[in-house]
């Protein structure tokens, strides 16, 4: 399986134990996913599912049978230990998200920190990422980008972020809920002006839609009932 991404990592690695693969999987259109990542999910002994549901659905196109485990925000502290006995024993083991590459804005990273501390093999898959799609289509990834994921829940923290890169030139890049994206952008007009928003929603999927426009446009475009996820880039430099 993969030997030589295998080989690259083994030696760090106690004897006889498993690797962690990070697979990155379709956001929505099941074709976007590579030969690598199908046949590492064929060989792997257990596949870890932030979403099981979502999941079976992907490995019955494919027709991939191996035992599914749940792993989502809920439960990753309490499957840590466990994952990281089966490591330890010997068994492969698979991570995917809902979509795209685990890890960004999904859960992951503490099992990931814990496999590096234990000196078990991570190997990335890589694939399908809703960050590296939208900035590929935006025509201003040749500036340098700052990713920040999802805006904190709360206001202040809201405000401390955003007062914290005011200065910066980037490329700001967030992922948005539907529920929240007007309150967002609307936050961002206030902060940073009626500037250009480059709003990206379902990407890949039967609806995905792109929009650059000013914030102010943007709105009036949106629908009444707000749906779907979206990635945001914006610049104070482009107005």
């Amino acid at each position: 399986m993969c030997s030589q991404a295998n080989e690259v990592n083994i030696k760090e690695s106690p004897a006889g134990s498993g690797s962690l693969f990070i697979v990155a999987t379709p956001l929505g259109n099941l074709k976007d996913f590579t030969f690598r990542a199908v046949e590492i999910l064929q060989k792997v002994d257990i596949i870890l599912a932030e979403d099981t549901r979502r999941a079976m659905k992907l490995l019955n196109h494919y027709h991939i049978a191996k035992p599914l485990e749940s792993y989502f925000v809920g439960n990753e502290y309490k499957k840590q230990p466990l994952i990281i006995r089966w490591l330890k024993e010997g068994k492969n083991i698979a991570l995917i998200s809902e979509g795209g590459t685990p890890c960004i804005s999904d859960p992951g990273n503490q099992l990931v920190q814990a496999c590096h501390h234990e000196k078990l093999p991570v190997i990335p898959v890589p694939g399908p990422s809703a960050l590296t799609a939208a900035l590929s289509a935006s025509g201003i990834a040749h500036i340098p980008s700052l990713f920040i994921g999802f805006l904190p829940k709360s206001r202040k923290k809201q405000n401390k972020l955003l007062k914290a890169i005011i200065d910066l030139e980037f490329n700001i890049i967030l992922y948005e809920s539907p529920h929240r994206l007007k309150k967002t952008l609307i936050l961002i007009k206030e902060r940073f002006g009626n500037i250009k928003i480059f709003l990206f929603k379902e990407l890949t999927k039967l609806f995905e839609y792109i929009n650059i426009d000013n914030i102010d446009s943007v709105l009036e475009d949106m629908d009444e009932k707000v749906r779907g996820e979206y990635v945001l880039i914006f610049n104070k430099k482009i107005i």
